[in-house]
């Protein structure tokens, strides 16, 4: 199978992985091909791992690799029997994968195997799954009709199959395009839903991530006591399970509540912690799209209100390390980039190169608008007309209040109150 140049580590990596698995699983038979009832008995194993696999892979990049592995193994066995189905799965998941290490040309090209592969299946969960990673990679691409369209088909078949827990995966990947394109109300409706659902049914685990996406969305709309009850019952749900990803996402949400309430000392601490735990994970998803920020969010606010400079210096490096890991994010995928320079301005604002901060968030305000995203636009927007007048590029100076206005325009329709209150303050500051 083709490697992505520059990546000789992983290509041969993968080579010997495929070579020592299939060695340990197949060692045992005769010297002859294995009869088609064992191999497709390891089909089914190797899809298991990396399906699985693939949910940890846009998680923790440090990862990449086991899902790869089983991947390309059950690719091999896949075309030694003709399995369509399953040759689809495995290219969709191949074709995430490069995504992800930006090898983009191999992306696509497996992304088109799958395609193929699809036309033909003959099992309704494979195509399910199927059109789950496509749906998962286009909303990381902020391509959100494509996304919506596969996760909506996929959502179908979940319930025409009766299958509960890949039906409400697909339908928490719908509420987050929702949440991207800033219709709250849409999104808070469907969390209120899936909530009673979860609890009348007992599905604690996803009961957990509603939860705190229902935060979220509080926190966003500057609810903040609503916000940290809904945080709070979630952490209470999952604090007898292991979720990595989990925790990121909740401690950075945590985090950000606890400073908009005023409770600096504690944001901080809660910040530091989250950080802390996340140095030995290498979150890389969509679901750490609040985390991450939360976390930066905690860092650079604190900075940005202290008067000592060696406290600020420090809190914008303990900003850094999540801060490179949205980059990282970013490097793959469209939906982190308007966040990732919305940042990279604040950090460039406070050590004092505005010139340097203006280009970010323009840069940020381009993303912004490529992808669709509102409350991103309404932040660029913000920050633009924030910058000091003197340092602000030639020409620049005279759009300030253009850039003001659009934000409150912008934050006025998402009923981010919080956001409002900052930019009218600001506004009466200058």
């Amino acid at each position: 199978y083709p490697m992505p140049k520059g990546k000789q580590a992983l290509a041969q990596g993968l080579l010997r992985q495929m070579w020592r698995q299939l060695r340990n699983r197949l060692g045992q038979q005769s010297v002859g091909s294995p009869v088609e009832a064992r191999e497709r008995s390891l089909i089914e194993e190797c899809l298991l791992l990396h399906y699985s696999g693939i949910l940890e892979v846009h998680a923790f990049l440090g990862n990449i690799l086991e899902p790869a592995y089983c991947a390309i193994e059950s690719l091999h066995l896949a075309e030694r029997i003709q399995d369509n189905d399953r040759q689809a799965i495995g290219n969709a998941m191949m074709g995430y994968v490069f995504a992800l290490i930006s090898a983009e040309r191999l992306s696509k090209y497996y992304f088109q195997r799958a395609k193929n592969f699809s036309v033909h299946y003959n099992q309704q969960i494979y195509y399910l799954l199927y059109k789950q990673v496509i749906g998962i990679f286009s909303l990381n691409s902020s391509k959100w009709s494509e996304a919506t369209e596969c996760l909506s088909e996929a959502t179908d078949i979940c319930f025409k199959l009766g299958d509960d827990p890949l039906q409400f995966f697909s339908l928490y990947h719908q509420v987050f395009i929702e949440y991207y394109r800033g219709h709250y109300d849409e999104a808070s409706g469907l969390l209120l839903a899936l909530i009673d659902r979860c609890r009348r049914h007992h599905y604690e685990r996803y009961l957990t991530w509603f939860q705190a996406l229902q935060g979220a969305i509080q926190l966003r709309r500057g609810q903040f006591h609503q916000a940290a009850q809904c945080l709070e019952a979630a952490k209470r749900s999952m604090q007898h399970r292991q979720d990595a990803l989990f925790d990121c996402y909740l401690g950075g949400l945590q985090a950000l509540c606890s400073l908009r309430l005023g409770d600096e000392a504690l944001a901080r601490r809660q910040a530091q912690e989250t950080a802390q735990h996340m140095l030995t994970k290498r979150f890389v998803s969509h679901g750490g799209l609040e985390g991450l920020p939360g976390l930066i969010e905690v860092f650079l606010g604190l900075a940005e209100k202290s008067r000592d400079l060696g406290q600020r210096h420090a809190l914008v490096k303990q900003a850094m390390s999540p801060l490179g890991k949205l980059k990282q994010f970013a490097g793959s995928f469209q939906i982190a980039r308007a966040r990732t320079c919305h940042f990279q301005g604040r950090v460039a604002l406070l050590q004092g190169r505005a010139r340097e901060a203006e280009h970010h968030f323009r840069r940020g305000l381009a993303e912004a608008e490529q992808s669709q995203m509102p409350y991103e636009q309404a932040l660029a927007h913000a920050w633009l007309a924030r910058l000091p007048r003197a340092a602000m590029s030639p020409g620049s100076q005279l759009s300030e209040s253009h850039h003001a206005a659009l934000a409150l325009a912008l934050f006025r329709q998402l009923h981010a109150e919080w956001d409002i209150g900052q930019l009218s303050e600001h506004s009466q500051g200058r």
